[in-house]
């Protein structure tokens, strides 16, 4: 009896960046051609962003999955991940110890999709939003 395999080189590591990538083919070996899949979609791009900034424009990568705000948000545009996969999930974190945020603080596309419920508001200090995105309708959905 042949051994068992290991673990998938790189499913291991505590430092993937998302980009990493395999061919996955459907039926088996002897199936169809395959194609390619990340890491980040294998576990939902749960790749994560801290940032300080307070104002302006945060532009993120489809390897992000959550960004946390270190420091209160008073007036952000969150630009989400282009081109994301069926079912990619987004969050935003206020991760500060005692500020909510203030101003208008949304999350915006830039690569053609829409978005329902795009405001991130004055979320409490410790709160987060999720989005979720929906390839059939080319859609994010607020989720909470």
């Amino acid at each position: 009896m042949p051994a068992p395999l290991g673990p998938i080189s790189g499913l291991a590591s505590q430092s993937l960046t998302g980009n990493e990538s395999w061919v996955v083919s459907v039926g088996g070996p002897q199936g169809t051609p395959g194609f390619y899949v990340t890491a980040a979609q294998f576990r939902n791009s749960t790749g994560v962003l801290t940032t300080a900034v307070t104002s302006g424009t945060i532009t993120t990568t489809t390897t992000i999955g959550a960004l946390i705000f270190t420091a209160a948000a008073a007036g952000v545009t969150v630009n989400l991940p282009p081109t994301p996969f069926d079912g990619q999930i987004f969050e935003v974190v206020n991760g500060t110890a005692a500020s909510a945020f203030t101003g208008t603080n949304i999350v915006a596309v830039t690569d053609g999709s829409t978005i329902v419920g795009n405001s991130i508001g004055t979320l409490a200090a410790g709160a987060s939003k999720e989005w979720r995105y929906v390839l059939a309708t080319n859609t994010w959905y607020a989720m909470r």
